[in-house]
């Protein structure tokens, strides 16, 4: 993709994929600062298409897109609490330039061996 927006979340690089960052002026921020979306919610659906099985390429590829288009995003909390389990999303996406970037980081405490020869 020549120029691609994203909506300024940082997960996990592998399913499931958990929130680890909140970019403070992408568009994740406002429902970051109200508490909709908060660090460790996990990713299940994007689009009306299920998470379970894709790979963090794939997750990037369907949450990324020309800027000021949108993309519907359904998170579940990590933890058990008395608020509603799950929450469904929309994002306008944003250029980087703007807070708009989506990224793959590992999760804290990870670590991974050497790739196979």
């Amino acid at each position: 993709m020549a120029h691609c927006a994203g909506v300024g979340i940082t997960f996990s690089d592998e399913a499931p994929f958990c929130v680890l960052d909140l970019i403070p002026t992408g568009p994740a921020a406002a429902a970051a600062q109200n508490k909709t979306l908060r660090i460790g919610d996990i990713l299940e659906i994007i689009n009306d298409t299920s998470t379970a099985s894709l790979t963090a390429l794939q997750v990037q590829g369907m949450i990324l897109g020309p800027p000021n288009t949108s993309v519907d995003l359904l998170f579940r909390r990590h933890v058990p609490t008395t608020e509603p389990g799950q929450v469904c999303l929309r994002f306008m996406r944003k250029d980087p330039a703007h807070g708009g970037t989506t990224a793959f980081v590992p999760r804290p405490g990870v670590t991974r061996g050497p790739p196979p020869p």
